[in-house]
């Protein structure tokens, strides 16, 4: 075999190989995002429920204290008036303030 084809055969026979590590790594990095997607959809599926349980907690709690606060208003109407009062003068005073 001359020099020249020891030459071409070793530069075919090293592109061979180039390809074939290109292409596992290609595969590996495919492997890689399935994962990646895989867990990112568990980590939403997570979040939404953690975020639905929330707001129904958010809920039962805002509706516990309207409740609430309707019961001191139906047995202390008269401090409740008071305190809308005092309530309208302080937002009246902040908001009229000229700057």
């Amino acid at each position: 075999m001359s020099e020249m084809n020891k030459v071409r055969h070793t530069i075919e026979r090293g592109s061979k190989d180039a390809a074939s590590i290109l292409d596992d790594v290609k595969e590996q990095f495919n492997d890689l995002v399935e994962e990646a997607k895989e867990k990112r959809d568990v980590f939403l599926d997570q979040a939404r429920e953690r975020g639905t349980e929330l707001m129904v907690e958010a809920q039962k709690r805002g509706q516990k204290a309207l409740k609430g606060a309707g019961t001191w208003i139906q047995k202390n109407p008269g401090r409740a008036v008071a305190v809308a009062l005092a309530a309208g003068f302080i937002l009246h005073a902040l908001y009229s303030r000229e700057e």
